[in-house]
């Protein structure tokens, strides 16, 4: 294992306690004449449940109307890329951490230094095209 590859799966180990520290998923909103809210899973519950797979937990609740702020609250389409990135997020740290796992730098023959992809011996593992993705969004999620 590389620095790299080593400060990569940090990363996304950070990204994964994000998730497990938030409300569960899967998170859903909803939208009356006065209020928009934001719901998701409780991980603990107390007071009644309404209906559902499991207890609903409102996680933000924002009035559209009888206060100085209320024009704050998101539109629709905010409100669905909202859920839908809170809810696809977990799987796609899956999916990164399952690629790099795959995808570790083996010692070439030649050189100590250099390393290959080990299922793509012909790729150096920097230049992986699956490491390179991987790496590539990890840079813009954290500004670099």
């Amino acid at each position: 294992m590389t620095d790299r590859h080593q400060e990569l799966l940090l990363k996304l180990e950070g990204l994964r306690k994000l998730v497990n520290e938030a409300t569960l998923g899967p998170w859903y909103c909803a939208e009356s004449r006065d209020v928009w809210t934001l719901h998701g899973e409780a991980r603990e519950f107390k007071g009644k449940i309404k209906g559902g797979a499991g207890p609903s937990m409102q996680i933000l609740k924002a009035p559209k109307r009888g206060t100085s702020y209320a024009e704050y609250w998101p539109n629709a389409a905010d409100g669905a890329l909202l859920v839908t990135a809170v809810n696809m997020f977990p799987f796609w740290v899956d999916w990164a951490t399952e690629v790099l796992n795959r995808h570790v730098p083996a010692v070439c023959g030649c050189r100590q230094d250099h390393f290959l992809c080990s299922p793509h011996r012909y790729y150096q593992w920097h230049e992986c095209p699956e490491v390179l993705a991987v790496s590539r969004a990890l840079a813009m999620m954290h500004g670099e």
